[in-house]
């Protein structure tokens, strides 16, 4: 097969193939991950991948690589597998292509800014994409030498009842005439590869998890904030319109409505800040003694202040120490949204039960 540098001084066209992470995500990759962690999760499908593209009629196909450099990877938790993403992303790349079409690795942005408008220097971009590099190359070569040895994963048991996973080569060896006089067997073990792979199955899973979670509170979020957008619009419309004819009490009323819907939608969005800190990692908990009881029992009083009386909430508390070491205002933010919710989902004039 001609090289890149054979065909690009050929006259004519070379045909490339297209996007790789929107074609993953019709194929079932999650929205929002990475489409480098399938080439361990899903190689299947990126194989796939690659032979609809020859199929289609590229004459080179791009691994599937563009965000697989350390420090991008990084940004998905994966960092520590960047080795072995680029390795499998070329290795299938290769096996799909055969001898029809040529294997381009892909490199993209490290997503970081160099110096002087961030911390990334030169020199250690260079070792980014150096062991970037290294590790396609290393696929492509593994591919090539498996067209003359097979590969196949395996659990092996020892004497003593224990089992490793491992990964057995079966090599031929041929004569000056090309005849197998012999075969090399050779084992070793991939137990630690797997479980690298088993984490990395979990971090994703965690990851969609948490995506779900995370589009779920924001669509309630806006449904729960047209509510007291509303209340605000109308109390100010009457304000406008009918000021003069209100008598003060009335007055009164109105701003009360907008003050309490105010308050809800502060609370609202400090609930948005503090999920964003907790992700982010920034949330730092104050931790101090506190009056576990006292404390409850505020909230208590709150949540039926807040109800118009609609419920009656119990307070049972049975703990032997009254104190605890924790972050109140964290505390009071969880058992608040606790009861709220109670409150909320629940028939009016029922009893909730908090202990």
């Amino acid at each position: 097969m001609p090289s890149l540098q054979e065909r690009l001084s050929q006259p004519g066209i070379l045909i490339l193939d297209g996007a790789t992470g929107t074609q993953l995500q019709k194929m079932g990759l999650p929205a929002g991950m990475a489409p480098e962690l399938w080439n361990l999760q899903n190689p299947k499908a990126v194989k796939q991948h690659y032979r609809a593209y020859i199929e289609a009629g590229s004459d080179a196909i791009l691994t599937n690589t563009f965000g697989g450099t350390r420090p991008r990877l990084d940004m998905e938790g994966s960092g520590h597998l960047t080795h072995e993403i680029n390795r499998a992303a070329a290795a299938l790349a290769r096996e799909a292509a055969g001898d029809e079409v040529l294997v381009l690795g892909s490199m993209g942005p490290t997503g970081l800014l160099m110096e002087p408008m961030g911390e990334l220097t030169y020199e250690k971009a260079v070792e980014y994409f150096a062991e970037q590099a290294a590790a396609l190359a290393e696929g492509l070569r593994s591919a090539i030498s498996r067209r003359q040895s097979v590969r196949v994963e395996l659990i092996a048991s020892e004497a003593g009842g224990a089992s490793l996973d491992a990964e057995g080569s079966l090599s031929p060896i041929e004569n000056r005439s090309g005849t197998v006089t012999a075969i090399v067997c050779s084992i070793h073990d991939i137990s630690a590869h797997k479980r690298l792979e088993e984490q990395l199955r979990q971090t994703l899973d965690q990851q969609v998890e948490l995506n779900e979670l995370k589009s779920r509170f924001v669509a309630m979020a806006a449904h729960d904030l047209r509510n007291p957008l509303s209340v605000i619009q109308t109390a100010i419309e009457l304000l406008r319109r009918y000021n003069e004819r209100m008598t003060d009490a009335q007055r009164q009323e109105r701003y009360e409505r907008i003050q309490a819907s105010i308050e809800f939608m502060i609370a609202l969005l400090d609930d948005i800040l503090l999920i964003g800190r907790a992700e982010s990692h920034t949330l730092t908990p104050n931790l101090q003694r506190v009056d576990l009881p006292g404390l409850c029992r505020e909230i208590v009083t709150e949540i039926e202040q807040t109800s118009a009386a609609k419920h009656r909430v119990v307070f049972d508390f049975e703990a032997q120490s009254q104190d605890a070491v924790t972050d109140p205002k964290l505390l009071r933010h969880i058992l608040s949204n606790l009861l709220d919710n109670a409150a909320k989902y629940s028939p009016a004039g029922s009893t909730i039960t908090f202990g």
